[in-house]
């Protein structure tokens, strides 16, 4: 997971999962961050090949939003070919870079998010499941360097997407950062993640995985500045 280039950016991320726990988030950044309760209900998904009105285009980059309302909304980088203009919502030509970025809405199944538990695991995985959505909250103000540690916690197992929020104390919604189970076929995810029960039964164990990481990690960024 590549880290944003600009070192004064500020990012929001929600968590639903392990770092919900203060003593958790406070162990990796040293800090704990402002934080807001939130929904999660939408998810954005990339994807290299997409067929729109029956005709096939081949894109550079695409991802698209599972909204709510039963619609996918696209935004895509695409190679120059033939395309209908009633589908296109916005479009951006680049012609110094010969491409197009467009935003089409077409049907699609009502993509909400649901929390599994893991076999084998003691933290969660998030994926689209229909008519279901994900509690959590939004930890405010990350700036690069802890977005990299998160990145680094989450590891390869996870994929960092921006998502929309409702936030539950305002009613405004919010686009955030947060981390996606990355195989969505994985046969070891059941059921539902279950946060007391974490807290309960796992959390102590968990966190002293978490000091163990950071320890690793930071001996690692000094040997390489050796």
């Amino acid at each position: 997971m590549a880290s944003p280039s600009n070192p004064q950016s500020l990012f929001n991320v929600f968590v639903y999962g392990s770092l919900l726990a203060d003593d958790v988030v406070r162990a990796l950044l040293k800090r704990v961050p402002p934080s807001s309760p939130a929904i999660l209900r939408n998810l954005f998904v990339s994807h290299s090949l997409v067929f729109l009105d029956g005709m096939h285009m081949t894109f550079l980059n695409s991802s698209y939003t599972l909204l709510a309302n039963g619609l996918i909304s696209f935004s895509v980088d695409m190679d120059i070919l033939p395309f209908e203009m009633n589908q296109i919502e916005d479009c951006d030509f680049n012609v110094n870079s010969i491409s197009l970025r467009i935003k089409v809405s077409i049907p699609a199944l009502h993509g909400i998010i649901h929390r599994f538990s893991i076999k084998g695991c003691v933290y969660p995985a998030i994926l689209p499941v229909e008519n279901k959505k994900v509690n959590g909250k939004v930890l405010s103000g990350i700036t690069v360097l802890e977005l990299d540690i998160l990145d680094k916690f989450e590891d390869f197992e996870y994929e960092r997407r921006t998502v929309d929020v409702s936030l539950t104390d305002s009613s405004n919604t919010l686009m955030v950062e947060a981390y996606v189970w990355a195989d969505q076929s994985d046969p070891n995810l059941y059921g539902e993640w279950d946060f007391e029960e974490w807290e309960q039964l796992h959390k102590k164990s968990f966190l002293k995985m978490t000091m163990e990481f950071l320890e690793e990690l930071e001996q690692s960024d000094q040997s390489s500045r050796i």
